[in-house]
């Protein structure tokens, strides 16, 4: 099994994404690594673009399984940066390979808790930042037709979920298909 896991700065990508390798044993490559680029740092730059530019997710998802086998792991998780959206022809080329997932929240409690992880890891990048990488990503993450792949990182009242949760939901999750 294979899960990208996007969506806006503050929603616990990198987090969940660590839960899920410490405690499911997932094999988690982190694709966010801001002033860097991800995917070039892990090596799948050409398996990356014919999925991104052409649709065609084949060696991605062959590389992607080879690399989760030979660390002894037998599920993948990729965590993306806040700016990334796929498209509703990225998600149907994978439809049946792997499920994208947009963590999601509201902008002000997204806001809220990337400025405070922020002041805590003492990057100290702050809303200017927020708003440069996340704002168009996270207005065209809002549409009606990503509700399917959208699971809300916070409860009614505020609190954030916790990850077993966010996992149980994702894992009843049929990929959506368009």
């Amino acid at each position: 099994m294979i899960w990208f896991i996007l969506g806006p700065s503050g929603t616990g990508k990198y987090s969940f994404g660590e839960y899920l390798a410490k405690n499911k044993d997932w094999y988690h490559l982190e694709i966010d690594q801001f002033d860097k680029d991800g995917i070039d740092i892990h090596g799948i730059r050409q398996d990356w673009d014919a999925y991104f530019y052409k649709r065609e997710p084949s060696g991605l998802i062959k590389e992607l399984e080879k690399r989760t086998k030979d660390s002894g792991k037998f599920n993948c998780v990729l965590t993306f940066p806040g700016n990334l959206v796929l498209s509703k022809d990225h998600i149907s080329a994978v439809a049946d390979k792997m499920k994208i997932i947009y963590l999601y929240g509201s902008a002000a409690r997204c806001i809220t808790e990337f400025l405070k992880r922020e002041k805590e890891t003492h990057r100290n990048l702050g809303l200017d930042h927020w708003i440069t990488y996340n704002c168009a990503s996270y207005i065209k993450m809002s549409e009606p037709e990503f509700e399917a792949n959208r699971v809300y990182v916070w409860t009614n009242n505020g609190e954030r979920r916790q990850h077993e949760d966010i996992f149980a939901e994702i894992s009843k999750l049929r990929t959506a298909t368009y």
